[in-house]
């Protein structure tokens, strides 16, 4: 049984879309690193989505598959509003925010640093890591124009820009 165009978007969308979710929200919990626009981005939300569904499939998922491969999607499409809202979306923000949580937990993180994913890892650059810093931090600027260099405290009401291509204090 091929699927119809239309059909192979939709089951495409269900995969895409909930793994980017979840890649979106625990990627802004566990360190700010600026997302990937290539092909390792795409290989992330594929398989995040596929993990989801997987996830998914035992509860909910596999009975919605059993209505669409009956023909009997129709009969049931409150159910599957119902599903796709949860699965695709309510699913992936949880469990981002669950694994973002989980990350920042303490025994956690002590595991994570010990295979060299801890937070000093995540963190792109010794900027970022000053910049998170709740109680200040002392920083040394080098202006670009060669007017040399500016030094001070960057404490709680002082503000950076954290996108590389946008160094600004």
């Amino acid at each position: 049984m091929q699927p119809a165009t239309i059909e192979a978007l939709v089951i495409i969308a269900l995969v895409l879309s909930p793994g980017y979710i979840f890649t979106q929200v625990a990627r802004r919990l566990i360190a700010h690193v600026p997302e990937a626009i290539d092909l390792r981005l795409l290989l992330t939300i594929i398989t995040y989505g596929t993990v989801l569904q997987a996830l998914a499939f035992p509860l909910w998922t596999g009975r919605i598959l059993g209505y669409y491969l009956d023909g009997q999607l129709r009969q049931h499409q409150g159910e599957t509003f119902l599903w796709a809202g949860a699965v695709c979306l309510l699913f992936p923000v949880a469990l981002g925010l669950f694994v973002g949580w989980l990350v920042q937990v303490g025994p956690v993180e002590t595991i994570l640093d010990r295979i060299g994913l801890g937070y000093v890892d995540r963190t792109p650059s010794a900027w970022d890591y000053a910049m998170e810093q709740p109680e200040g931090s002392w920083v040394k600027v080098r202006l670009k124009d060669g007017g040399g260099e500016i030094a001070g405290l960057f404490g709680r009401l002082s503000f950076a820009s954290l996108d590389p291509n946008r160094a600004d204090v």
